[in-house]
């Protein structure tokens, strides 16, 4: 779904992505913020926060400040008010061994850390490269390339069609099913991959959604036997 909003688009985790909207001709980018919320729950009843920056890890951090649902922005001029004063656990990169660490010396709040002075200390404490960067993310400074190929191994294939009108023939679905598993089995044989476990999900007009997934002995990735699973 994404990916019709813009194909810049990086993803975070399994559940987070980074989209590069510049370029889109939106009046709005709240607006656009509010749809893609909107899309996202009536379509896949997924609740999600958005946050809106100049760069990823000021919208990463925006979009933890309001959960769930929520959607904020945070420019660089508003630092020093919505950033500074979160404690430095709050702060996407400080995890579990460099929290204690920076609390052993003194740094409480990403405040704190902007404004720390011994950066020798700071560089000795947690290293060299995990303080330069956290220091420049105290100060709102971030990268804002999206990288479309992270993560690109690929765990699964998929492929869908909408219907222009509600289908009730049985044989026009069954075709249309066919349009789709040679679609899957040409990408699967073009990466020269086999899959053991093949879903199909059926959506109806009040965007129920049904799935059903059988996992098989041995992987294949012939249009045939896919289509008779």
């Amino acid at each position: 779904y994404l990916q019709t909003i813009t194909p810049l688009l990086e993803p975070g985790s399994i559940d987070e992505a980074y989209l590069d909207v510049t370029d889109i001709e939106v009046e709005d980018y709240l607006n656009l913020a509010k749809k893609i919320q909107d899309d996202l729950y009536i379509m896949y009843q997924l609740p999600a926060s958005i946050g809106i920056g100049p760069n990823k890890f000021l919208a990463k951090t925006a979009s933890d400040m309001k959960k769930p649902l929520g959607i904020t922005v945070l420019r660089k001029k508003e630092i020093m008010q919505k950033l500074w004063p979160l404690s430095i656990e709050k702060m996407y990169g400080v995890g579990k061994k460099t929290l204690p660490l920076l609390q052993m010396i003194g740094i409480k709040t990403i405040g704190d850390l902007a404004n720390y002075q011994d950066m020798k200390m700071l560089y000795d404490t947690i290293g060299i490269n995990s303080a330069k960067s956290l220091y420049e993310h105290a100060h709102g400074k971030g990268d804002n390339v999206i990288n479309s190929n992270r993560f690109n191994e690929v765990s699964s294939i998929s492929n869908s069609q909408t219907f222009e009108n509600d289908e009730y023939n049985v044989s026009n679905m069954k075709m249309v099913l066919k349009i789709l598993v040679n679609t899957v089995s040409n990408r699967l044989e073009k990466r020269s991959l086999k899959a053991y476990t093949f879903t199909i999900q059926i959506k109806y007009n009040n965007f129920k959604l049904n799935s059903r997934t059988r996992s098989l002995d041995n992987p294949i990735n012939d249009n045939k036997s896919i289509y008779q699973v």
